[in-house]
């Protein structure tokens, strides 16, 4: 095979060079592996199939065109590339962004990525958990929403949606560095139904490369009697080990970044169903929240 030839080539370079050979599903693969390389260190061929969308047939002739033999080559190979002492992977990221871009990057691909991302969070919901996930965000005594780097934005404006129908809501930022509400909020509190019984909730977004604060704070929060449910990426190693409430969503479609569209949508359906099951008690702090807001003139409409 004519990648035996190159062996010093990266993954992206090897890609790159063998675009128009790629067919339709090829490129869909290609597209995904431009920005997630260590997506093919993670798993089976069957398990990388299953992320990117395609078969696994799909993702054997992909492996052979790139000059391998197999999985277990390729994986080698990468290994050495992707972990040697120089390598910084975040530099990495452009640096292969570089090479690739225009090259193979296939919006319609892409798209069909992203659609299907999201419709693993409508899956997601359908799922026995999701029940008790919605009962521990609706009822808990105090709940907490904590994000790190690139998804604290997504954890704040959760508790800000949260916030309008039912109370006790607070997002962690970490500014004191200590995360201390999570252990001081052991005081039952009238205003949740059934707050004299039940635990506080704590609500972690984490995707890679994944915040240092984040097993801490889950196990710091689980170990004071708290539910701990954690939304990740299809890659999260660490949430399993501490709760068994995770929701995993994918964010590697190869793009620059990761997408986190597909937990947007997720946030956005558990918001809605709790605000189904907290009913007339939701609709009655809207209306309280609403003549606030009203008061202090902070909207134009």
């Amino acid at each position: 095979m004519d990648g035996d030839t190159r062996g010093s080539e990266t993954l992206a370079e090897k890609i790159a060079r063998r675009t128009e050979r790629f067919t339709r599903l090829e490129k869909v693969l290609a597209n995904y592996l431009s920005v997630r390389p260590d997506s093919l260190l993670i798993g089976t061929g069957a398990s990388l199939a299953a992320q990117a969308g395609v078969s696994p047939m799909t993702v054997s002739r992909f492996i052979q065109k790139l000059g391998f033999k197999n999985l277990a080559e390729a994986k080698r190979a990468l290994r050495r590339e992707a972990h040697g002492p120089t390598v910084s992977r975040f530099s990495r990221r452009y640096e292969m962004f570089r090479e690739t871009a225009g090259k193979t990057f296939d919006g319609q691909a892409n798209y069909e990525l992203q659609c299907t991302a999201i419709k693993k969070a409508y899956t997601l919901r359908t799922e026995p958990m999701w029940k008790r996930v919605i009962d521990m965000v609706a009822h808990g005594r105090h709940l907490f929403t904590a994000g790190f780097q690139t998804t604290s934005h997504l954890a704040d404006g959760l508790a800000m949606h949260l916030e309008y129908v039912r109370p006790n809501v607070q997002h962690l930022d970490g500014v004191n560095g200590t995360y201390a509400n999570v252990l001081g909020a052991n005081v039952p509190d009238a205003g949740i139904p059934g707050g004299d019984a039940v635990k506080n909730t704590l609500i972690i977004i984490d995707i890679f490369r994944y915040g240092r604060n984040g097993p801490e704070l889950a196990r710091v929060a689980r170990d004071a009697g708290a539910d701990v449910i954690v939304v990740c990426d299809e890659f999260c190693d660490w949430a399993a080990g501490i709760t068994p409430y995770v929701l995993p969503v994918a964010t590697n479609i190869g793009l620059f970044f990761s997408s986190t569209v597909a937990i947007q949508v997720l946030l956005n359906l558990l918001i809605h169903d709790v605000v189904d099951t907290l009913g007339e008690a939701a609709a009655r702090r809207m209306e309280s929240l609403s003549e606030a807001q009203n008061r202090f003139g902070q909207y134009l409409k």
